[in-house]
């Protein structure tokens, strides 16, 4: 069956505001996505609207609120996205969401809607010193959940301090989407990366990795946010690891997802 309109229209509008992010200073944004190939049938019609509202994020005229409302519109959209089919979390970058871990590299996001894409790569000293703490979970789910909470915390030291996003506050700054800042979408991505870092590696031997999720929708009176994802193999229940609420290198939010889906809004940082 072909996906469905609204989920292809996710997909165009997150990887169009990939590009439009990375356009040089200046550059018009038709021409960022003069090469751009939506992923839908032309006989959906709606290629030409789609580049017309994407294209504004990037408009040089455009003051930061109002840069910031549209960017908060392509967001909304790529949350369809989320919610259309069975996905695998290699899907999440092919939707312009930075990049697949490879070997000892880990491709992290920051300054926010992976608008910046770094590698860093992982000595065998810290790949061991990772491995050593995932050791401790292997007990069961539960057991390695808490591993794997102790070791997105070390992930995130050591990429705040190659980087330079150790000074990463809790939860968004709006406005703020400097080079040392992350928003959900870089923690979502980071988390899922490190995650998948983990599998590749032997590491995780109680869960499986999956594509990122996300809840809220404005009119449910929430704003849109997102978390990475796992699901304990022995019980199949689906667990948010999020990262966003806390700063750099502070304990994630761990939960069941179903919970983490009603929640009104996040932890705070305390």
């Amino acid at each position: 069956m072909p996906a469905s309109p609204g989920k292809l229209a996710a997909k165009a509008l997150s990887v169009a505001a990939h590009q439009l992010h990375n356009a040089g200073p200046g550059e018009h944004p038709y021409k960022a996505l003069s090469h751009w190939r939506t992923p839908w049938p032309a006989d959906y019609g709606c290629k030409s609207y789609f580049r017309q509202m994407v294209s504004l994020a990037a408009c040089g005229h455009l003051d930061r609120p109002q840069r910031m409302r549209i960017c908060i519109l392509v967001l909304v959209g790529a949350m369809f996205s989320f919610a259309a089919g069975e996905v695998s979390a290699i899907d999440w970058y092919g939707r312009g969401h930075g990049r697949p871990p490879a070997g000892d590299k880990v491709y992290v996001c920051h300054g926010y809607m992976c608008r910046m894409v770094t590698a860093v790569r992982f000595s065998a000293v810290e790949i061991a010193t990772i491995a050593g703490v995932l050791r401790t979970g292997a007990d069961g789910g539960a057991a390695e959940r808490e591993a794997i909470s102790n070791g997105v915390q070390i992930f995130e030291k050591i990429v705040g301090a190659r980087i330079g996003t150790a000074s990463d506050r809790a939860k968004m700054q709006f406005g703020q989407g400097t080079s040392d800042q992350m928003d959900c979408i870089d923690e979502a991505t980071n988390t899922t990366s490190f995650l998948m870092f983990l599998a590749e590696h032997g590491y995780l031997d109680h869960h499986r990795v999956e594509e990122p999720t996300a809840r809220g929708f404005f009119v449910d009176l929430r704003y849109p946010h997102a978390t990475a994802v796992l699901t304990d193999l022995a019980s199949g229940e689906k667990w948010a690891i999020d990262s966003w609420p806390r700063a750099n290198a502070e304990p994630p939010v761990i939960q069941p997802l179903s919970e983490w889906k009603r929640a009104r809004r996040s932890p705070s940082s305390e």
